[in-house]
């Protein structure tokens, strides 16, 4: 219990990995996804979600050649779980939470019912630099 407690500590500690779980309350996402409301390479937030997920903080389920990510059912009770409404009640007024959420919200609405893909993320990173 205390080494399982010690990794989710750890992973808290990194503040990409906080912005990520802010956004994985809300709701699953893909690496894309991430990528795009974060402002992050694809390989930093795979490892960030590495991280979230040996730390039982997040699990992974394949979706065609995609992976999906959501808060673990430990995140969602327990002693995680109290900790991680602790921190989220610490950090959700902050600028940058509110801001990642608006990034997601517009890629998504970019995205529109077109696939999560490099593609559409490539187009949407063009579209925001433009802006």
């Amino acid at each position: 219990m205390i080494a399982s407690m010690v990794k989710c500590l750890r992973a808290l500690g990194d503040e990409n990995r906080l912005r990520i779980l802010m956004l994985l309350r809300e709701r699953e996402l893909c690496v894309l996804e991430v990528v795009g409301a974060l402002g992050i390479s694809q390989p930093l937030a795979s490892s960030h979600l590495a991280v979230l997920r040996e730390a039982g903080l997040a699990v992974a389920h394949r979706e065609g050649k995609r992976s999906r990510y959501r808060l673990s059912d430990e995140a969602k009770s327990g002693g995680k779980h109290r900790l991680l409404q602790q921190v989220a009640r610490a950090i959700e007024v902050e600028d940058q939470i509110a801001a990642d959420r608006e990034q997601l919200a517009a890629c998504a609405a970019f995205r529109g019912e077109s696939a999560c893909d490099k593609k559409t993320l490539a187009a949407y990173h063009t579209k925001r630099s433009r802006s």
